[in-house]
């Protein structure tokens, strides 16, 4: 019996693979600090915050839908890269937002990019497993998931550590722009 690991899968699935830790990497270090960088920054109130947050969450949700069927038509190479496209100028554009309502305009885009890749980076990995991998490959997923999940939370935070001091307009859109 040949065993999946990700020394012998194929360079689809590494591909995969990779992508799913670098899509997790940067919206794991953008998560932990953008209420501190909203609040600290763009002067927003704890219920625009939230707002911000659920339009963010909501929007992936219903996207997640439509990508699913947009991949079906149009390609899951597309879907997945699209997505990232739009989630990462989505995460450049809070830096660059100056209202309210272009920051919801960028909590919207975001879960749209998220909304679009998850599901069908998902998809395309259960297409490229064999049933007797199935298991494995998401678990592989999974690994690479949450390895950022526990990073990221000191990653993000590292200039606050280093400097003792809280963030500052300008720190905060160079972190926010270089992810």
């Amino acid at each position: 019996m040949i065993h999946l690991n990700f020394r012998t899968a194929s360079r689809q699935m590494k591909a995969l693979l990779l992508g799913v830790l670098v899509a997790h990497l940067g919206y794991y270090m953008i998560l932990p600090i953008l209420p501190i960088y909203l609040k600290q920054v763009k002067t927003l109130g704890i219920t625009e915050i939230g707002l911000i947050l659920a339009i963010s969450s909501f929007s992936f949700q219903v996207a997640s839908v439509i990508g699913g069927f947009l991949a079906d038509r149009i390609g899951r190479r597309t879907m997945i890269s699209l997505g990232a496209v739009i989630r990462a100028g989505a995460f450049l554009g809070f830096a660059f937002s100056q209202s309210l309502w272009t920051l919801i305009i960028m909590a919207l885009l975001n879960g749209l990019g998220g909304g679009f890749n998850a599901p069908t980076t998902k998809a395309a990995i259960a297409a490229l497993a064999s049933d007797e991998h199935k298991t494995t490959a998401f678990s592989l997923r999974g690994i690479a998931a949450n390895v950022c999940y526990s990073w990221n939370h000191q990653l993000a935070l590292c200039p606050q550590k280093l400097w003792r001091k809280p963030l500052s307009p300008h720190s905060s859109r160079v972190i926010l722009a270089n992810i």
